[in-house]
């Protein structure tokens, strides 16, 4: 039980360049140093964005690590099951399982930022032009 919270906490620290995958541009974090009480900003909808996509990508990091992690720990357990046909199956489920989890966690990863990619490029201007002319062809009437 010892090895496996040292395990886990060596990947915790390792996956620390993982977890950053998205930087925030200057140009969206806010400053709120406060020199007086009328000079404090907030934080904008693209703010709001890359902060969530920055959460999102470092959960997606960490959880996809312990996939990682179990796929090795179940192959090495099949490795050393020495024929025994119950360990070998139950190590086979477990690689099973964890590449399902790792594509599950690649999918979603990919989803996360495409969706971010299209929320950030689109205009407001376009979006709302399509809704008029969508509206104008009467496809919701």
């Amino acid at each position: 039980m010892k090895k496996i919270y040292l395990s886990l906490i060596s990947i915790i620290l390792l996956a620390e360049k993982a977890m950053a995958a998205y930087g925030i541009p200057d140009e969206y974090k806010p400053n709120n140093i406060v020199e007086t009480s009328e000079s404090v900003e907030t934080y904008s909808a693209e703010t709001v964005i890359y902060l969530l996509g920055d959460l999102i990508s470092g959960v997606l990091a960490l959880v996809g690590v312990l996939a990682v992690y179990f796929l090795v720990s179940n192959a090495l357990k099949y490795a050393t099951s020495f024929g025994r046909q119950d360990e070998a199956e139950k190590a086979k489920k477990g690689i099973f399982w964890a590449i399902g989890g790792l594509l599950i966690i690649l999918l979603s990863y990919i989803i996360v930022r495409f969706v971010i990619r299209i929320v950030l490029t689109t205009d407001e201007a376009a979006i709302d032009s399509a809704a008029t002319s969508l509206l104008q062809t009467n496809l919701f009437g």
